[in-house]
């Protein structure tokens, strides 16, 4: 097994498909025990990203990047497939954190579309849906 690093966009714009086992436990992520607090999480990054954006380009150019955040791991195995089809992970763990992440994209997609921001559908659409081989 080898240790990877990636970001949620990478996460879902991979040309994987991910399956859950059987054998995992169904979705039971509530809304204050753990999606609040990733919500939290993912708000805090955005708003740091912001204010650098509302500073004057000199002073933003001169800071440091901003810290990556780590969301949590995810453990995945290749499950053989059929020639021509999409490649398959198995998500050993991590299924709850990245379904809820996918679900919050789904949302996002779903807000821009509603609100006419078409750019941002776009961009949501293109993260959520997986086009295959």
């Amino acid at each position: 097994m080898q240790p990877s690093k990636t970001t949620v966009i990478g996460l879902f714009t991979a040309p994987f498909q991910y399956q859950i086992p059987i054998f995992q436990r169904g979705y039971v992520w509530t809304l204050e025990k753990q999606v609040a607090p990733l919500w939290l999480d993912i708000q805090s990054q955005a708003d740091a990203l912001l204010e650098r954006k509302q500073l004057a380009p000199a002073a933003a150019a001169a800071m440091k990047p901003l810290p990556k955040h780590f969301l949590g791991s995810i453990v995945m195995t290749p499950v053989p497939n059929a020639f021509g089809r999409v490649s398959m992970y198995e998500v050993i763990d991590g299924q709850q954190r990245s379904t809820t992440l996918h679900l919050l994209l789904l949302a996002l997609r779903h807000a821009a579309h509603d609100s006419d921001q078409k750019t941002v559908a776009q961009m949501a659409a293109a993260v959520v849906r997986n086009p295959g081989p």
